[in-house]
């Protein structure tokens, strides 16, 4: 089976997305299948942000990369590209012949997976990753008119497609609600346990080796707004006042980095908190194995690969109330309400206190990811292709080709368009007057619109900041 893949975030882009895809790709080519992956160009820039060499990856014989030319679109990782979709690049997969298109995201390649599958009768499959209505903060115009028109978009979008996956239940009962209509299910993210496990053994000598405390929390991801990792500093503030050698690990990059160190400063925690950078997987896992617990304030969440990781890894859990995936359960982790560094501050002191609760919940973490292996995860994804195939019966021929590329061409162009100018608005409305408190800080003087969203930001966190004092 031959498998096109298309994705606007991909390697080496900071993001979960990626790793699912390319932890996947692997298994399907040990099973003697074929992917090709369509992705946005990147630079060496992109490449340095992550610490990786310039170059692409190697998978092998089976899997393949190809990349289309793409523009640099703002975004918190800084390593996000947009493809402006032209209705003419299904061209490149006519010597391909996929059997199947799989689109792992709906924006300019996704765009692109759509008009491919429309334009030559091969059978498509999406998947949802995303709570598009928690990145409402990115768009530069109303935040109610955002999610209007962006679950309007979702709809139109996946009701295009033969199936649709998701890791979240909760995800595919929102889309229903917004008028999806084909069929869809559930599957997990996968999990390699070959890179994320266990060693309780080395513990101690990993501790030494990376200079982590006896209480050590970690969070590893994209250092985004929606992921609200201020909540657990400003939690790590209130830990400290009963564990005075708390500590808290960074592992990754992005936009708030700098808001981040404001925000430590002012409540003195530079001897608590610890930025280590984007890490390799290996290097992540041993992070992980000499580390406590994970914990992760952010609402964005379907089902957090890094989560995961960590759970592989031995960590019980402390993270906010979302839209959790199956890998979310009162039972191996600690939920508390969002947008609370009370609550977080108090279940970390709980588990650091309790030795009986914290063995308890780390043998249920260890029991609860096991079923996530990337084999069990693959094999569902063969049956998902294999019947969507079925279902598609044999493909039409081509007949009357040239109208259906002259429609989708047209709606290509059209989206490409709004693309294109909402990517300008994003780079002249919104970064300027970032929602960024350390951007705003250093701005003299304030547009109308800077100036609601500063004190907007004011407003919102004086009353956990001097609590958290």
């Amino acid at each position: 089976m031959r498998i096109a893949i298309f994705s606007d975030n991909f390697y080496p882009e900071l993001s979960g997305i990626p790793d699912v895809m390319l932890t996947c790709a692997k298994a399907l080519a040990k099973q003697g299948h074929f992917v090709d992956f369509y992705a946005p160009y990147a630079t060496r820039k992109n490449y340095e942000k992550s610490g990786l060499p310039f170059c692409e990856l190697e998978m092998g014989e089976n899997v393949k990369v190809y990349r289309y030319s793409s523009l640099p679109f703002p975004s918190p990782t800084q390593q996000s590209r947009l493809v402006i979709p032209t209705g003419l690049r299904w061209v490149t997969l006519l010597k391909h012949k996929p059997d199947i298109i799989h689109s792992h995201t709906f924006f300019g390649t996704g765009l692109e997976a759509l008009i491919t599958a429309k334009v030559l009768n091969i059978p498509f499959i999406g998947t949802n990753h995303t709570a598009i209505t928690e990145y409402s903060q990115y768009a530069p115009f109303k935040k109610d008119v955002f999610e209007k028109y962006s679950i309007r978009f979702l709809s139109w979008y996946y009701n295009h497609c033969d199936y649709i996956v998701s890791p979240s239940e909760r995800i595919l009962r929102e889309m229903e609600q917004h008028g999806l209509l084909k069929p869809h299910s559930v599957i997990s993210n996968p999990l390699d346990k070959e890179l994320f496990f266990f060693e309780p053994e080395k513990k101690s000598v990993l501790k030494s080796k990376l200079g982590f405390s006896p209480h050590t929390i970690i969070f590893a991801g994209r250092f985004a707004a929606e992921k609200k990792i201020d909540v657990t500093i400003k939690a790590v503030a209130l830990v400290k006042k009963t564990i005075l050698d708390i500590q808290f690990v960074l592992a990754g990059h992005g936009s708030e980095e700098d808001h981040y160190k404001m925000l430590i400063n002012e409540l003195g925690l530079e001897e608590n908190i610890k930025f280590v950078g984007t890490l390799s997987k290996q290097d992540l896992s041993e992070a992980y194995r000499a580390s406590d617990l994970f914990v992760i304030a952010s609402t964005s969440e379907i089902q957090s690969t890094s989560f995961m990781q960590a759970m592989a890894c031995g960590l019980p859990v402390v993270a906010a109330r979302s839209r959790f995936g199956r890998t979310y359960s009162e039972d191996s982790n600690l939920l508390v309400n969002a947008d609370d560094p009370e609550s977080l501050a108090l279940s970390m002191v709980r588990l650091f206190n309790d030795p009986i609760l914290y063995e308890s919940m780390q043998k249920s973490v260890l029991t609860q990811i096991e079923p996530f292996s990337t084999d069990a995860i693959v094999k569902d994804w063969e049956k998902v292709y294999q019947q969507t195939i079925a279902l598609a019966g044999v493909p039409k021929k081509r007949k009357r080709i040239l109208p259906k590329v002259a429609l989708w061409s047209l709606r290509s162009i059209l989206i490409g368009v709004m693309l294109g100018f909402y990517t300008l608005f994003m780079v002249i409305e919104f970064y300027p007057t970032s929602t960024y408190a350390s951007t705003l800080q250093k701005q003299p003087t304030l547009t109308s619109k800077a100036k609601f969203t500063y004190h907007y930001l004011t407003e919102d966190n004086d009353d956990n900041l001097k609590a958290a004092k």
